[in-house]
């Protein structure tokens, strides 16, 4: 039962979202091509064949790992699909007001940049901090498992469920292209290749989805920032990643700023996004286990 009700929630979430994404791919013209969905699906059933074997020889922390693993996986590829399809929004993009809000905060991404200029170690520095989230998030669903936490591990699947609905829902409304767009600095190469995916999306065209190359199209709330705190919460109760996690959490947040990619008001709402999607998730949990109790 430890995973039953669990799995049963998120077959729900996972057909909710493959319906509703269907349907907008269809009413915006996007496409994506069957033979780039066939490999996935393989390694899905690899998974499950192998949670099946690891229950008939009664390893349940095998089990365990390989389930959360199968969820992770199959989820942060189906949340891409609303993304794009919101993408497809006729809006006016919002990177004046969010430069205005920072103004209001006295600190503006130009700003930052420069100082940083003349501190080029703890530039790049922070740059590495940026592209450890990937590593932080495995670590999110690897290792609750294997510690006897699977409580921890469900708990940071559908806190990011409940994230992404907030971003999205605000997506929805609220579209921007990056602080280079607004502020008139170079861009990187990966924030040129969102700037131009996005930009494409605005379009009447046909969009052909490629799912060996997409990009990060939501500019506020930051998405980088609220799975930064969303793993470091659900990593807290391991001691020995604890402190690490924690540390490595803040600087991803600071990161999302020095790196150029984010206005800082986008950090500050993801600080606010995370610990609500926490508390959604903590109270799904709750109602899991009163299921999971009434039913034994």
């Amino acid at each position: 039962m430890r995973l039953l009700n669990f799995s049963f929630i998120m077959t729900a979430i996972a057909a909710a979202v493959i319906a509703l994404s269907a349907w907008g791919m269809h009413v915006t013209r996007i496409h994506l091509s069957p033979g780039q969905v066939v490999p996935r699906l393989g390694l899905l059933v690899v998974l499950l064949a192998g949670a099946a074997f690891y229950r008939w020889r009664r390893l349940q922390k095998a089990v365990d790992l390989i389930v959360m693993a199968f969820w992770g996986i199959l989820i942060s590829n189906l949340l891409l699909l609303p993304m794009y399809v919101l993408a497809r929004r006729p809006l006016a993009f919002c990177d004046a007001e969010l430069a205005q809000c920072d103004a209001w905060l006295g600190i503006e991404v130009p700003d930052v940049l420069r100082v940083l200029q003349q501190l080029p170690l703890l530039a790049r520095f922070l740059e590495v901090a940026y592209d450890l989230l990937i590593a932080m998030v495995t670590l999110a669903i690897v290792v609750p498992p294997l510690a006897g936490r699977l409580d921890k591990a469900k708990e940071f699947a559908l806190a990011s469920v409940a994230a992404a609905a907030i971003t999205f829902t605000v997506f929805a409304f609220l579209q921007a292209l990056g602080p280079w767009s607004h502020y008139g600095y170079d861009p990187s190469l990966p924030q040129a290749e969102s700037m131009k995916t996005l930009l494409a999306l605005k379009s009447d065209d046909w969009f052909e989805l490629n799912l060996g190359d997409l990009n990060g199209l939501i500019c506020f709330p930051s998405f980088h920032a609220i799975l930064a705190i969303l793993t470091a919460t659900v990593l807290w109760p391991i001691p020995y990643l604890r402190w690490p996690s924690a540390l490595l959490a803040g600087l991803i947040v600071v990161s999302t700023v020095t790196t150029g990619w984010h206005y800082l008001v986008d950090g500050l709402a993801g600080l606010l996004t995370a610990p609500v999607a926490i508390a959604l998730a903590r109270g799904v949990l709750r109602l899991e286990s009163r299921v999971g109790a009434s039913s034994v």
